[in-house]
C-alpha cells in the first residue's frame, strides 16, 4: 500500500506561516512585520514583500532566503516568483502540488497572469475579487492576516479560525474549501 504525502500549514507567530512537506519545510512572512517569538526550522524563508528585512536568528537549518523574482529550487521544490511593485508571488511545487503563495494586494495585481492551482494560500492585507478566486480554481482557499475572516465572507463561506491545517493531493475537496488561519 502506497501512504499519501501530505503537508501541513500553520501559524508560527502573528503573521507568518510554515509550510511543512515531505522534504523540506518553508517559512513565509512580510519583512518588517513581525518576528519569530521561538526557534523555528524551515529550509527556506519566503518574503511575500522585497523592502526592509527579516530577523532570521530563530530560524533553525536556513539555506535560503527568497526576497526577489526569479526561479529558485530547494530540497525538491521548485519556486518560481514574480515581482508586482514591491510585492512578491510565488508558484510552488511541492509534494506533488500546485501552490499559489501571496497577499491580496499582490494577487490583484497581477490578476493577468495567474493559473491554477491545488491551493492559495494568501496573507490578508486587503478585500478579496472574489472573480479573481473563481478563476483560479483552486480547490482549497488558505487566509491569515488581519483581514482573513473578510476574505471569507466576501467567498461566502464560513470558516472556524484553525491554527494548522493538512493538505495532500489524495484528499483535496471535489469543491473549493476555504480556511482561515489565526
Amino acid at each position: 500500500m502506497i501512504g499519501f504525502i501530505a503537508m501541513d500549514i500553520t501559524v508560527v507567530s502573528k503573521n507568518i506561516i510554515r509550510i511543512k512537506g515531505k522534504h523540506c519545510a518553508l517559512l513565509i512572512g512580510m519583512s518588517n512585520s513581525d518576528s519569530l517569538k521561538t526557534k523555528t526550522s524551515a529550509d527556506c524563508l519566503l518574503l511575500l514583500n522585497k523592502a526592509g528585512s527579516f530577523d532570521t536568528s530563530k530560524v533553525d537549518g536556513l539555506r535560503l532566503l527568497i526576497k526577489g523574482p526569479g526561479d529558485y529550487e530547494v530540497a525538491g521544490v521548485k519556486i518560481s516568483v514574480t515581482d508586482q511593485d514591491s510585492e512578491l508571488v510565488y508558484n510552488l511545487q511541492i509534494d506533488g502540488m500546485d501552490l499559489l503563495l501571496g497577499s491580496t494586494d499582490s494577487l490583484a495585481k497581477i490578476k493577468d497572469k495567474l493559473k491554477q492551482c491545488n491551493a492559495l494560500i494568501l496573507y490578508a492585507n486587503s478585500d478579496i475579487d472574489s472573480a479573481l478566486i473563481t478563476a483560479i480554481e483552486p480547490r482549497v482557499a488558505v487566509f491569515y492576516g488581519e483581514k482573513a475572516i473578510d476574505c471569507v465572507k466576501i467567498l461566502g463561506k464560513v470558516a472556524l479560525p484553525v491554527s494548522k491545517i493538512t493538505l495532500s493531493t489524495e484528499k483535496l475537496p471535489a469543491e473549493m474549501e476555504t480556511v482561515y488561519l489565526e
